[in-house]
């Protein structure tokens, strides 16, 4: 099974996500597809800094600094939102195939 997290910051914004656990489906192909494509779209259109780890197994980290720390950067934002929808339009069609777990930050 596919896991999505989705991570939000103090104002309950999107600023990053992680998926991991990917096969060989047609759902983790979909899923890949929108991840990496969210990835290339905040990095050609926008101008924020962000962090992206991945690994030959599947895993993909991303993570907006700004938008972790309450900063407007609403392009990224956008995109962010984008993936989250795309994500959920997926998980609500193969369910027992996607997990998704909202990731609230703590920070006083």
């Amino acid at each position: 099974m596919i896991e999505v997290r989705f991570l939000y910051n103090n104002n309950k914004e999107i600023y990053g996500f992680s998926v991991s656990n990917h096969g060989a489906s047609i759902v983790c192909a979909a899923v890949s597809a929108l991840t990496f494509n969210t990835v290339n779209a905040v990095d050609a259109f926008t101008d924020v800094d962000f962090c992206c780890e991945t690994d030959e197994k599947g895993y993909i980290f991303f993570e907006c600094g700004a938008l972790k720390n309450g900063e407007s950067c609403p392009d990224a934002a956008l995109l962010l939102n984008a993936l989250k929808l795309g994500i959920d339009n997926i998980s609500n069609e193969y369910r027992k195939s996607i997990r998704i777990k909202e990731v609230r930050l703590c920070l006083e």
